[in-house]
């Protein structure tokens, strides 16, 4: 029985201790500085928008906003 996982192309890699881990990636980000403006909208993103500020964290996104707000 194949998991969730297995089912979407995920593969597993046998660990010294014998535990199977998962094969995980993190896609490549864009590295742009984010300045004081970029850092301003952050933080008025975080007090006055919190779903918004947690929708771009959870999408990955969130920081090439700030740096498209510079």
């Amino acid at each position: 029985m194949k998991s969730i996982f297995e089912e979407l192309g995920g593969t597993y890699t046998l660990g010294e201790d014998s535990m199977l881990c998962p094969n995980l990636t993190i896609e490549a980000t864009d590295r742009r500085l984010i300045g004081r403006w970029g850092r301003m909208h952050k933080v008025y993103l975080e007090e006055v928008h919190p779903i918004l500020y947690l929708q771009l964290i959870l999408n990955g996104t969130l920081y090439k906003h700030l740096a498209d707000v510079e």
